[in-house]
């Protein structure tokens, strides 16, 4: 099957092939039409018989059958996607998606984020979320994840903003058919598929279909998804959240209310999943900003809608951020290490069953050198499992800063409890980071404080005014009853005499912009010595994403990297020595 599919990757043409009317063959052509024709013909019968084949080997009980034919399938699709039958590929891919073999599975959706990624008509687009609605409605919240993730490759770049009437359509409709004469629509529509660039009118009529069809799915699976359990609605939910922050600036403000009134459905649950909440903070906050900059464009153009139908109460946002970030920045339990020694030794045993399955043995293989290959795939398995373990940690504490840039910076106005209860908070779990998550969380302290002046009397060496008068209480789940404005970020002072030079530098010019900023008078006479202000210049005009990235060693490498010392030219002796 491979190799006829490569043959008809190579023949099929880059356009679609238009099967042969009665009035078609009357009219008079020439011998190379006919001829072209012809062999057309011919490619399309045996595409359609073949096509037809793997179809049918996909429901086959041998997997390599099965995987053989799903190949062909995306090799197919990838490369003929404009020709004639993709309906039934992507139908056969997006089905595949939510297969039981993982081989299967993961060739399917590679198949499909390949599609999504580069249809600009959105045509391919909207029969692949056809399809996908479709499965979502039968299979309910047992689909796959990795399906619902696919949604964000969409390239939805243009919609109709306006919304026309059913009479409205009618009417245009009407005035088109009676301009246009029989042999007028033949022309048009046989112009319309030899050109070469899509339209530019269906093109958004697309666009806008996928739009709402993709907002109805969300909805759906935020539905389906509050029937599993913990782990399993945290990876349908998180890539439907991602998804409505991606097109939130799209959406109209009935739509957008919507799913605002979705979301605070779902945080108000109790077994909603950390990063599920944390996400669905993100999420929330951004439609919400959308939400009001759509109902002032609707007020401006004579609309119904206010800004008090897309009010929604933050409080309960701050608590349940204030709720996730340990969980978040928490570390690794004795729980957690119990759990990674049984994968561990599962795939430990894994291996020793291939090790000891005779059948993968190939002739002049002896049984040592198999026993070395599987050491080693079993040590490439563990150094995956550990890399992906460290990119997801610094994927939660990416999306934790997201969150608190949309709720704790942009805000005008923010209690000073509040504030300092989160400052303090952060603080708290950095001193049990690693370095480049440490310094990350102490630059977001760091722009707090500039944002919120208040903040400068915990963060400083010396702290004054209400600082280290009060008691913190750090059990409590609401962060206005904390009392944080009279506590001391002591911890701090703990990063500034670190291990880590970059780190102990850059908390030390920290605490001292901090008590700089508190007394200007100090900056004018004191001031930061030069040869600090070199070494931490560029961290100080760094976000705290930037600064988590620049600074990750936990792949064992150095970053930033260590720079050779300068080559010290020697000098030669004159003729006189």
């Amino acid at each position: 099957m491979d190799k006829e599919a490569d043959i008809f990757v190579d023949v099929i043409p880059g356009y679609k092939i238009r099967a042969l009317d009665k009035n078609a063959e009357v009219e008079a052509k020439s011998k190379a039409v006919r001829a072209v024709q012809k062999i057309e013909d011919i490619v399309l019968q045996k595409y359609e018989k073949f096509l037809n084949y793997i179809l049918k080997m996909r429901s086959s009980q041998d997997k390599v059958v099965q995987c053989q034919s799903y190949e062909c399938i995306c090799k197919l699709l990838s490369a003929a996607a404009h020709f004639n039958f993709s309906s039934s590929l992507i139908s056969a891919v997006v089905s595949g998606c939510c297969e039981k073999n993982d081989d299967v599975a993961r060739m399917c959706v590679a198949a499909l984020e390949e599609l999504l990624d580069l249809d600009g008509s959105g045509e391919s687009s909207l029969k692949a979320l056809n399809c996908a609605t479709n499965l979502i409605k039968n299979k309910g919240h047992t689909i796959n994840p990795a399906l619902v993730a696919c949604f964000i490759h969409m390239r939805i770049s243009a919609i109709d903003v306006e919304k026309q009437t059913t009479e409205q359509r009618k009417r245009a409709h009407m005035k088109e058919k009676k301009k246009m004469t029989d042999e007028d629509k033949r022309i048009q529509k046989d112009l319309s598929k030899a050109e070469a660039t899509p339209d530019e009118v269906q093109r958004r009529r697309n666009m806008t279909l996928i739009l709402q069809r993709l907002m109805a799915s969300y909805l759906r699976v935020l539905e389906v998804a509050q029937q599993a359990n913990g782990i399993r609605q945290h990876r349908l939910l998180v890539p439907v959240l991602e998804g409505l922050t991606k097109f939130a600036p799209l959406l109209d403000v009935e739509m957008l209310n919507l799913l605002l009134t979705a979301i605070k459905d779902l945080l108000n649950l109790s077994h909603t999943h950390p990063l599920t909440a944390l996400n669905a903070i993100v999420a929330c906050a951004t439609l919400t900003e959308c939400a009001e900059m759509a109902s002032v464009l609707t007020n401006t153009a004579g609309d119904e809608f206010t800004t008090s139908a897309v009010a929604i109460d933050f409080g309960a946002a701050y608590d349940h951020l204030y709720r996730v970030i340990p969980s978040v920045l928490s570390t690794p339990t004795a729980a957690d290490l119990v759990s990674f020694r049984r994968e561990r030794a599962s795939t430990i045993k894994k291996a020793e069953r291939k090790e000891e399955d005779g059948a993968r043995l190939k002739p002049g293989q002896d049984a040592e050198t198999m026993s070395l290959a599987t050491s080693m795939a079993t040590t490439v398995d563990l150094s995956h499992e550990y890399i992906n373990a460290c990119s997801e940690r610094n994927r939660r504490v990416n999306l934790l800063f997201k969150a608190c840039e949309i709720l704790l910076l942009k805000p005008k106005f923010l209690p000073t409890g509040r504030a300092a209860a989160f400052a303090k908070q952060l603080s708290l779990y950095a001193a049990h980071q690693p370095p480049h998550i440490a310094m990350a969380i102490v630059g977001m302290v760091r722009q707090m404080s500039q944002r919120r002046s208040y903040l400068a009397d915990l963060i400083s060496e010396s702290p004054e005014g209400n600082a280290g008068t009060g008691v913190y209480n750090p059990f409590t789940d609401a962060p206005d009853f904390a009392h944080a404005e009279g506590a001391i970020m002591w911890e701090l002072c703990l990063l500034a005499k670190s291990y880590h030079p970059t780190l102990s530098r850059y908390c030390n010019v920290v605490q001292k912009t901090a008590q700089e900023a508190r007394d200007p008078l100090m900056k004018r006479h004191a001031g930061l010595t030069n040869h600090v202000v070199e070494g931490v210049g560029s961290l100080l005009r760094s976000e705290p994403s930037d600064l988590l990235k620049l600074h990750d060693t936990s792949l064992g490498n150095f970053n930033p990297p260590i720079q050779e010392p300068p080559t010290k030219k020697r000098k030669l002796a004159g003729p006189d020595l």
